[in-house]
């Protein structure tokens, strides 16, 4: 089957790709979720093991020798930290403070003083049982 390129291009030039840079950030975004959600994946288990065998894929950094893969996909932590919202069940797993789990937008994030709460205190203790 052939097909001719008048299917994939424009009658005044150009192959009518948009705003190729937006779509090219939003591919590694979708990627690099791909990465920080899937432990199991096999890329996943390969750049943890080069690049943040001791964090995980949002608390990892920029660090000296760094594939142009991993660079790339780094760029991109902002786009999806931007959009996260933890989804809150039996609150077991996310933490009071530092994680965007508020479902209203500023900051996403509970503000009050620090030395009310430890860090590591989550949000199942502001939950209620039957409530």
């Amino acid at each position: 089957m052939e097909v001719g390129m008048g299917r994939f291009t424009y009658p005044k030039g150009g192959l009518g790709f948009r705003r190729l840079k937006e779509y090219n950030r939003v591919m590694l975004a979708k990627l690099a979720w791909r990465v920080a959600m899937k432990p199991n994946n096999t890329l996943h288990q390969v750049l943890r093991q080069r690049y943040f065998p001791n964090a995980t894929f949002f608390k990892a950094k920029l660090g000296g020798s760094l594939s142009f893969t991993w660079r790339s996909l780094l760029r991109t932590k902002d786009l999806l930290i931007a959009g996260i919202r933890w989804r809150i069940w039996d609150g077991m797993s996310v933490s009071i403070v530092g994680v965007p789990w508020l479902p209203r937008p500023h900051t996403f994030e509970l503000i009050f003083p620090p030395c009310l709460l430890s860090g590591d205190t989550k949000v199942s203790t502001l939950l209620n049982d039957g409530a």
